[in-house]
This record gives C-alpha cells, structure tokens and sequence, in this order.
C-alpha cells in the first residue's frame, strides 16, 4: 500500500512511501516549486500513475494571526490543500490532514533529526508525515487501514 506524504507550501515537499506488513520502504521523494501553478497541476496529475496509491496525508494550513499579520493574504498554501484533497478524493485515496505539531514524532519514526524552526525541510517534513501514517497508523477513527 502506497502512502502520500506531502508538505504543501511555496516549495511543496513530498514522499512516496510503500507499506507491506510492518516493513516501510521509501520509493520517492523531492521538491516542487508549488508557486508555479502549472507545475504543481502537472505534479497532481502524475499521480494517477501511481499504482497502489491508497493514503495521501498533508500538512494541514490553518491562517494563524501571526501568518497573515493582519495582511491580506491569497492564502496560496490553502488552495494547495484542497486541491491535494480533491484529487486525492478522485483517485479514491484516503486523505488525512496531519498536524504540523505531529512532525517530531514522524521525524522519529523515519528516523530523520528533528530541529524545531528549521527552514527549507520540506522534503524532510514530507517524509515525516508519510512515516507517522505508515509506522504509527494515524487515520481518522472511522477509517482503518
């Protein structure tokens, strides 16, 4: 079972990780320049030729007062999001909103160093989502994998 993890953004990280049984191994993982929307549809649309995908799990975005500072804002990482939703729900993927506040337990079970604050991890915070689902189970409690 093929599992999705995406760290959506300005640069957009993702993993593609493949679970059988207890064993996890990572198939993909890269960067895309999300900021040119042509790229990242060009990215959505590949995903139709992965075989076995089954799970997609993102990066919620929630617009904290200190995001937006009191600006007026497109708020492009929100789009992202729901266009990662709609697809993923297309495809008949599950798809799962994790927590930014989750990523040190998923760095640790993708056994990648976590440092709080760090910038430009995005292919790391990737990863670290797709781990947390794939070693830790996290679905909504209503969906069982």
């Amino acid at each position: 079972m093929k599992i999705l993890g995406i760290d959506p953004g300005g640069t957009l990280g993702f993993c593609l990780v493949d679970k059988q049984g207890k064993s996890v191994e990572q198939k993909a993982v890269g960067e895309v320049r999300a900021a040119d929307t042509e790229k990242f549809h060009q990215w959505l649309d590949l995903w139709a030729t992965i075989d076995g995908l089954r799970i997609v799990v993102c990066e919620d975005f929630i617009a904290r007062p200190e995001y937006t500072d009191g600006r007026w804002t497109k708020l492009d990482t929100a789009k992202q999001v729901g266009s990662i939703e709609r697809t993923a729900r297309n495809l008949g993927c599950i798809f799962v909103e994790i927590q930014p506040a989750m990523k040190p337990d998923g760095y640790r079970a993708a056994k990648l160093k976590y440092i709080k604050g760090k910038k430009g991890t995005h292919k790391e915070d990737a990863t670290a989502h797709a781990y947390y689902v794939a070693k830790l189970g996290y679905l909504p409690s209503w969906r069982k994998f």
